[in-house]
């Protein structure tokens, strides 16, 4: 009877366990504000292949983001606002793709009339 008295009082009981993970992660990237700077774990970065030059305009504007650095061993945070800057240009002939049946030759910001002519014989 003992027992049964034992076993009932221990079923009333809970446990709670806290486990602190934190430590196991990367720090989080400071200097998002600061970005380009030594201190800072980010860097300003913009999209450009190089076929207009040095230009990085595209489409009337030049895009900048904020991106971590490459060999920061840090992780962004979930309320981390993305800062993205949009600075108008004026747009070029690079801007615009030739239309079809249309085609720029290298070295070329004229777009000329296809030469080939398509075959209507089956």
């Amino acid at each position: 009877m003992k027992e049964d008295e034992e076993d009932k009082e221990n079923k009333d009981k809970a446990v709670v366990v806290y486990v602190d993970f934190s430590k196991l992660h990367e720090p989080q990237c400071k200097g998002a504000d600061t970005a380009g700077t030594e201190a800072s774990d980010f860097e300003k970065w913009s999209p450009y292949d190089g076929r207009h030059g040095n230009n990085k305009c595209w489409l009337g504007q030049q895009v900048t983001y904020v991106r971590r650095k490459q060999d920061k061993k840090c992780f962004n945070g979930e309320n981390m606002d993305r800062i993205i800057t949009r600075t108008p240009c004026t747009c070029t002939e690079y801007d615009y793709e030739c239309d079809i049946g249309y085609f720029r030759k290298p070295g070329s910001m004229t777009c000329t009339k296809s030469e080939s002519k398509l075959s209507t014989e089956a």
